[in-house]
């Protein structure tokens, strides 16, 4: 329980970041509050859980022609679809989406592995 709490406050604080980095890129990713990256950071977590693997499924034959990068695209479409739902949370455009969901990823990878202890150590 402890592990999912600290998932959802690096995943807040990724959007957080994203946020401000695409503000200073002039891109069009908004966050206006906390609880509007808690609702967004649930939706998404909703979404690609369930939404995710029914695409990645219907999309399988031309995600290996292009060598994965449909997974990109439809991580992007799930930001955007999460930015139409919730109020105080905006993406707008096709790059946004696209920086949104890319930049989000990398730096929840990157603060989850300097948060958590290294597993294999033990």
């Amino acid at each position: 329980m402890k592990g999912f709490f600290i998932r959802l406050l690096v995943n807040m604080l990724a959007l957080w970041l994203t946020g401000l980095l695409a503000q200073t890129l002039n891109l069009r990713v908004q966050i206006e509050s906390f609880w509007s990256a808690f609702s967004a950071v649930i939706l998404l977590s909703v979404a690609n859980a369930v939404i995710a693997p029914i695409l990645r499924l219907f999309t399988m034959p031309i995600n290996c022609m292009t060598l994965g990068l449909i997974g990109i695209l439809i991580n992007a479409f799930l930001f955007w679809i999460v930015g139409l739902i919730l109020p105080g949370f905006e993406v707008r455009g096709f790059w946004a989406a696209i920086f949104g969901s890319v930049v989000m990823g990398l730096l929840n990878g990157l603060l989850l592995t300097l948060l958590q202890p290294d597993q294999k150590r033990k």
